[in-house]
């Protein structure tokens, strides 16, 4: 009888087989064939906050909480922060929680009928935003100022223009603790300049730096070279030489620190020169210039074009993470959107300009609403407040406002209640001694400085 193409190797490998030998292969078998079986990993509920919507701040100390958690297997309990939930349809889980003001985390467990339990965070913001005009205004309508907290808490407020495309002013104006309305000064800055920054330094001084001789520039010699410092103590401005390649650039952020070799000064993003050479081009910058500031003089740390720090950018925000000790900071958050045709690119990032390695930058979620030439105040310790702007590059401006909370990672818009800020754009937001934060000056959307001041209390 022939051998089958089966027994064949067998008998090859074993010769003459044996029934023990048979025996003890089958076990090995079904080993084998349940090893190849496709692992299948254990499904756990999923979870979903339905209500309210977590993009938006609460104003309620009392909110219902409603959580969609589902499985191919029932769900049979849910919890949220050690509380039972309610099951109030199919997949659907609703309880009533109460919140603090300010930042509020939210532990969501879910079970299935297996016992096997998925767990999850979600933050809530709660805030109480209101909006006053009952505030100080401006001698007249300026946009594209520089406003700087001084250091008796005077709000000062430079330069300007009456317009978009009008020449630029040089003007210096002060508010007084507890004061009713702006104060033209006696003196005035050297260069009217519009778009600039304008710095407090650790003496008390201000520093003011970049802008243009008028608010749409469109060739390199319109932008102001010159840096200047305001002592508000005896009333002047004085010129600051700068060594190196001058500042050619508006719309721009800056930021001054204390560091073990001195003051420092960083410039990032603006309208300005991008080539640096004969034949210098107009456009939007995107590298980080370093200056030491000494015997009041500027030391140029990089040539004109320093080393990019992040996307081609104006008209953004730049807000220190932290409320102490300001000239100690090292982490800021940058945001600001890049619009073109077609084109909506936000631009969130995180630079620390303190760690072994240098400047290292990370990614930051967008904020809910795109915007440009918007103002910007560290609300509170971690969480940086965005107001108004432009949501595209010829749009109108917005009324706007948003919470960026470092800690949870997102952004929440503010819903005010009886009215909301004012239209503007290419104005600035200052955080006072009491926590309220005003916004001062900026473009309408015909085209006009505005003068009127708005104080906006944020309600945590």
């Amino acid at each position: 009888m022939p051998t089958s193409d089966v027994d064949l190797p067998v008998r090859r490998l074993f010769g003459r087989v044996r029934p023990w030998l048979l025996l003890a292969l089958v076990p090995l078998g079904l080993l084998t064939a349940a090893c190849e079986r496709p692992f299948v990993e254990e499904s756990t509920p999923d979870i979903k906050v339905t209500s309210p919507n977590l993009a938006v701040a609460v104003i309620p100390s009392d909110i219902t909480i409603r959580v969609e958690s589902q499985s191919f297997r029932e769900v049979t309990q849910v919890r949220a922060n050690g509380l039972e939930m309610e099951k109030s349809g199919v997949g659907d889980w609703t309880v009533n929680l109460k919140f603090v003001r300010g930042l509020n985390v939210i532990r969501i467990e879910a079970m299935d009928s297996e016992m096997a339990t998925s767990v999850d965070s979600f933050y809530i913001f709660r805030a109480e935003p209101s909006v006053s005009t009952f505030a100080p205004r401006l001698p007249t309508g300026l946009g594209g100022i520089a406003a700087t907290l001084g250091s008796n808490n005077q709000v000062v407020v430079t330069g300007g223009a009456q317009a978009p495309g009008a020449p630029g002013v040089n003007s210096v104006y002060v508010l007084a603790p507890n004061g009713t309305d702006f104060i033209t000064q006696n003196f005035t800055l050297l260069h009217a300049r519009v778009g600039h920054t304008a710095s407090l330094l650790p003496d008390n001084r201000i520093l003011v730096v970049g802008g243009g001789s008028r608010e749409n520039v469109t060739a390199i010699d319109q932008l102001v070279e010159n840096a200047e410092v305001i002592d508000l103590e005896s009333g002047t401005t004085k010129e600051v030489p700068v060594v190196g390649q001058p500042i050619r650039r508006l719309y721009h952020t800056a930021n001054v620190r204390a560091t073990n070799n001195g003051t420092v000064l960083d410039l990032y993003g603006g309208i300005g020169d991008i080539s640096y050479t004969s034949s210098a081009r107009l456009g939007i910058r995107s590298d980080l210039r370093r200056f030491f500031f000494v015997r009041d003089t500027l030391f140029a740390v990089d040539p004109g074009i320093g080393p990019r720090l992040g996307p081609p950018v104006y008209g953004h925000s730049q807000t220190r993470l932290n409320s102490a000790a300001p000239f100690f900071q090292n982490r800021f958050a940058y945001f600001g959107a890049f619009f073109a045709a077609n084109v909506n690119d936000p631009i969130s990032f995180e630079a620390d300009f303190d760690t072994p390695s240098g400047i290292l930058t990370s990614d930051l979620p967008r904020p809910n609403q795109l915007r440009i030439n918007h103002a910007d105040a560290l609300a509170s310790n971690r969480i940086v407040a965005l107001f108004g702007g432009r949501t595209g590059a010829s749009s109108r401006t917005t009324t706007s406002a948003e919470l960026f909370s470092d800690e949870a990672g997102r952004f929440f818009s503010l819903p005010f209640v009886s009215s909301e800020p004012i239209r503007r754009y290419a104005h600035k937001a200052l955080r006072l001694p009491d926590g309220s934060i005003m916004l001062i000056g900026g473009f309408n959307d015909a085209g006009n400085g505005i003068s009127a001041s708005e104080i906006v209390s944020l309600g945590f």
